[in-house]
């Protein structure tokens, strides 16, 4: 009757275990009232009910508290009631069951939590932290499996017996990008089986560790054996703050070879191979690691935003004989050049005479030879100089070949008849 008061009895007997629940009271199929209870059997009551008041009344129940206006559904059965006016009568009390929740598809045995994170972006092997909070979903004492989801799908579970729970994941690589969220349950499942979002969720980015960065060769990219050839390693531009720990390596054909502190002030390092071989030929390029500890995969190859080409010339010395050391204008010398007890393999060689450490002229000298002449007409006194001998396997350029042999020879051009 219209201004009296309704009384509904909702039972969860044999829906659920002695835990808290919420339990809906829902008019057409929409909640409007909701109680916090251990029990099996609530009563909730209508005081004063108005026309308002008639509809279809059954009840749900969920581990969760929502919002009245976020629960829609129907019990296992329901009641048809009518809120009639004063002449006439209606039932005072009924009672509704609600046996089932899973029926109503609005309510899982997976519910959604709360995440919180410090990070929107996390350099690659960093460690993550995130909190999972079922604060306000359940007893604090109450214990239940916790999972944390990337896009959707769990990849960690634990068990939460307060409200929060953490959760690290250690050396994150790029394939740990995406939103993150919390849900949890009563019941462990596997986590293939836990597909879901929680209350929010955490965008976070895995930048790569690796930040390309420019070389350039201070000098000539053509240099001989023993000579030392330094690089310059910069930055124009960082995508976020450098720290004062963050090192670069030098790269050799995409391997690392050398590794310095980078300079953040100056936003650049400094390389330097001292006594290059043959073998250190090769395209080099450098990079910036954002971590402070070492790369572990030395296998990675490792390339910079370009490259330079360093081409290392084997010059190696050999023996210089002169026919005499002092020599009248006009004459003639012979300068031998002798590589005898050198291993070579090599089916020929190129042999160069040098005056005073610059390269003069230049023989081929042919496998099984050990020696060669250079002969010298007609001398003036601009030939006066020490002399001495080279040779290398690949034909150089002069300005590439700038060395002195094992020994030197002193040769003096003077005038008139006799030396004095």
């Amino acid at each position: 009757m219209e201004g009296s008061d309704l009384v509904v009895k909702c039972s969860t007997h044999g829906r659920k275990e002695d835990k808290v629940t919420y339990v809906y009271l829902c008019i057409n199929g929409i909640a409007v009232d909701k109680k916090k209870t251990r029990q099996e059997d609530t009563l909730f009551t209508m005081e004063s009910v108005t026309g308002q008041q008639t509809g279809i009344y059954s009840c749900v129940f969920s581990k969760t508290l929502y919002l009245l206006s976020e629960v829609q559904g129907k019990g296992d059965n329901s009641l048809s009631i009518q809120v009639m006016d004063a002449a006439n009568q209606g039932p005072d009390t009924e009672v509704v069951y609600a046996k089932s929740c899973k029926k109503t598809g609005l309510v899982k045995d997976i519910f959604p939590a709360k995440i919180y994170g410090t990070e929107t972006s996390i350099i690659e092997d960093s460690d993550l932290v995130v909190k999972c909070s079922t604060f306000g979903r359940k007893d604090e004492t109450e214990g239940v499996h916790v999972y944390l989801c990337l896009d959707g799908v769990a990849v960690y579970v634990d068990i939460c017996e307060t409200y929060d729970i953490l959760f690290t994941m250690k050396s994150v690589t790029s394939q740990q990008s995406g939103n993150y969220s919390c849900v949890f349950s009563e019941t462990q499942y596997l986590l293939s089986e836990v597909q879901g979002k929680g209350d929010n969720s955490l965008s976070i980015q895995v930048i790569d560790r690796i930040l390309l960065a420019d070389i350039s060769l201070s000098g000539s990219s053509t240099v001989r054996e023993g000579e030392d050839v330094e690089f310059q390693c910069t930055i124009i531009r960082a995508p976020q703050k450098i720290e004062m720990t963050s090192h670069s390596y030098l790269c050799k054909n995409g391997t690392a070879v050398q590794m310095q502190v980078f300079d953040v002030n100056r936003m650049e390092a400094t390389f330097t191979i001292k006594s290059v071989i043959k073998n250190d030929t090769g395209n080099y390029s450098c990079v910036l690691d954002l971590q402070s500890k070492p790369l572990e995969n030395t296998d990675r190859k490792l390339y910079g935003n370009n490259s330079a080409f360093l081409q290392v010339n084997a010059v190696y010395p050999a023996m210089l004989f002169g026919s005499k050391s002092h020599v009248r204008k006009g004459d003639t010398i012979d300068l031998k050049c002798n590589i005898s007890g050198i291993k070579r393999s090599w089916d020929k060689v190129n042999v160069y005479i040098y005056k005073n450490g610059v390269e003069m002229r230049m023989k081929v000298l042919e496998k099984g030879e050990d020696d060669t002449i250079f002969t010298m007409k007609d001398v003036t006194k601009e030939d006066s100089g020490n002399y001495s001998c080279v040779y290398t396997r690949d034909k150089l350029l002069p300005d590439q070949v700038k060395s002195t042999g094992k020994n030197l020879v002193a040769i003096y051009v003077y005038e008139g008849r006799n030396y004095l």
